[in-house]
């Protein structure tokens, strides 16, 4: 099963919640978490580790997430 992308996992997790906030929250611009939800950015450290502190899983949960599924994208696994 092909893992999850940075973006469809965010979708997830945002639904039914303000994604400008968020991304406020996150300390981004709405359009870097548009980016982000659209996997249009790479994950930087900074935002790892935001991510992390305001939905409780941790730097390398989202860090794990991303490249997982690059590697999954490049037949690497």
């Amino acid at each position: 099963m092909k893992p999850l992308s940075l973006g469809e996992y965010l979708d997830k997790e945002l639904a039914g919640k303000n994604r400008t906030d968020f991304a406020k929250r996150i300390g981004i611009s709405r359009a870097q978490l548009y980016n982000l939800l659209n996997d249009r950015r790479r994950l930087t450290m900074e935002v790892a580790k935001s991510l992390g502190d305001v939905l409780g899983k941790g730097p390398a949960f989202w860090l794990h997430l991303e490249l997982d599924h690059k590697l999954h994208s490049h037949g690497a696994q």
